[in-house]
């Protein structure tokens, strides 16, 4: 990777599970090895954005805004069983399993 990765176009989509609609970021490398990188509470996808262009060369990088965060609907009563949903509805279309990075208030 070199030291100044040039910068990605990002694909925006949505993906909608039952009354639930993600919004889904998507740069790097099209057939790349998928990385999907999960913000905590109360941040958004864009937590991510000066870790995103490191990884793009390399990786197809996948963020999205959770369940009630940034451009996602709220759902009542989501907790980790329906954010580990939301985590699949993502990663759904791409080949492979992806890797997670995940970021959390006091980790």
């Amino acid at each position: 990777m070199s030291k100044h990765s040039p910068v990605h176009a990002v694909t925006a989509r949505r993906v909608t599970n039952g009354s639930v609609s993600l919004a889904v970021f998507e740069q790097g490398k099209a057939d790349g090895e998928t990385i999907v990188l999960v913000h905590g509470w109360p941040d958004t996808h864009e937590l991510w954005n000066r870790i995103v262009p490191l990884l793009a060369d390399d990786f197809r990088v996948v963020s999205y805004d959770s369940r009630g965060a940034g451009e996602s609907t709220i759902l009542e009563g989501a907790g980790l069983p329906t954010e580990r949903t939301g985590r699949r509805s993502v990663c759904r279309h791409r080949r492979g399993q992806p890797r997670q990075a995940g970021a959390r208030p006091g980790a």
